[in-house]
């Protein structure tokens, strides 16, 4: 086969796509990856927090882990830090860098082709096979599937038709400094929680996090793209420098500021077309609550390989054939995507008022419920079903306070 003939191309090497890559260069199929970046995941601002169940899904090593997790300090507005442990660890550290060097090498051990430094610009299908472009390069790539792994701007998403791009109320945006300290004051001051800050004065519709690796502290803020632009690093600064417990946990500490990132905060419920499927942000693979895309990227990638694995075998990559993997990743986070949405639009249109949202801070089991959902270890809609009972009762409560 040309090297520029492939069963499969996939543009963007994050996690989803170098799973894909990695399953179905397994099976025989020959893939290549298009990635702009020389370090897929180096410049990205993520918090790097990786789930138990999704690490072990992804086969990914301990020695990787730059601080294991073992509990969680959620701090609400007026209220002392509330802090949740588990006797097993709920996740692990790392860095996106370090992952996305650990997933090229699996899936080019595997037999992918890694293609880091170049840019896909085009993308057009003719005779059942998708031509890809890349920039600065008058060669052209050529396959019977194409798969977007390109993040939440995706070229394949709107050259396929796919989608448009996502409006701005569609849209977390994110940015993120790194602290570096001593590994053992970073133990002393955190220990194995990572934490996370609410409230208006922290960040409006959104939160602050603060994920310790080994010795580096990962410190960022997100919030609704539509409603906090140009304030996101004065909330980030204003933590850092002016916050008692921001001064306190970073004090000493030299402080990096990294750049910007867009989080899809909807996802899209047509992954999938004629010869074409949608992984990851891509597809808007990601909590509306929380913003955490790669425990759900890992399930898309590992899912997209075996069906595009089935497809290229069967020679059928006709849309119909490929809804296999719209079904199976329905039904192995799609409920997660759903009510994540609807918890957003609950809280962000107003419906819980202030008293009672106070209330549900304060109330020791409803805080346990959402470190059990931010750790991966409660699905969001059992969560939300135990909720219900302490958010009537606190409706309840409101309601006679104010007779």
């Amino acid at each position: 086969m040309a090297d520029s003939a492939f069963d499969v191309l996939i543009v963007g090497a994050g996690p989803a796509g170098l799973l894909a890559a990695e399953s179905l260069a397994v099976q025989g199929v020959s893939v290549a990856v298009i990635e702009k970046d020389r370090v897929p995941g180096k410049d990205k601002p993520c918090g790097g927090f990786l789930t138990h169940m999704g690490a072990l899904q992804g086969k990914i090593p301990q020695n990787l882990a730059e601080r294991q997790t073992f509990g969680i300090s959620i701090s609400m507005p007026g209220l002392p830090i509330h802090h949740v442990d588990y006797p097993n660890p709920v996740g692990i550290q790392i860095t996106r860098e370090a992952l996305g060097r650990h997933l090229c090498q699996r899936a080019s051990a595997a037999g992918a082709k890694i293609l880091l430094q170049h840019q896909a610009i085009g993308c057009k299908r003719s005779d059942i096979k998708w031509r890809v472009t890349l920039k600065g390069n008058s060669k052209e790539l050529h396959a019977s599937l194409l798969i977007g792994a390109d993040g939440v701007n995706s070229l394949v998403a709107r050259e396929t038709g796919l989608r448009t791009r996502f409006l701005s109320d569609q849209l977390g945006v994110t940015i993120q400094a790194q602290v570096t300290l001593p590994e053992d004051e970073i133990t002393k001051r955190f220990g194995s929680r990572m934490e996370l800050y609410y409230g208006r004065e922290i960040c409006p519709y959104g939160y602050l996090w603060i994920f310790p690796k080994r010795e580096r502290v990962y410190v960022g803020v997100g919030s609704l793209l539509s409603v906090v632009t140009d304030r996101l690093q004065r909330y980030l600064t204003n933590f850092i420098e002016a916050h008692p417990r921001g001064k306190e946990q970073l004090a000493g500490g030299n402080i990096q500021l990294m750049e910007r990132a867009l989080v899809p905060l909807t996802y899209e419920r047509q992954s999938v077309a004629d010869g074409v499927l949608l992984v990851g942000d891509a597809a808007g693979h990601c909590s509306a609550i929380t913003g955490e895309g790669i425990h759900y990227a890992i399930f898309a990638g590992i899912i997209a390989g075996a069906v595009a694995g089935n497809a290229i075998r069967k020679g059928d990559v006709s849309a119909r054939f490929l809804r296999r993997y719209e079904t199976q990743w329905n039904k192995a986070f799609g409920s997660d995507l759903k009510w994540g949405l609807r918890l957003r639009n609950f809280f962000f249109q107003g419906m819980a008022s202030q008293n009672v949202s106070s209330g549900m801070a304060s109330n020791q089991r409803f805080l346990q419920l959402a470190a059990d959902l931010i750790v991966g270890i409660r699905p969001y809609r059992s969560t939300i079903i135990r909720a219900i009972p302490h958010y009537l009762w606190q409706r309840v409560k409101s309601s006679f306070s104010r007779s």
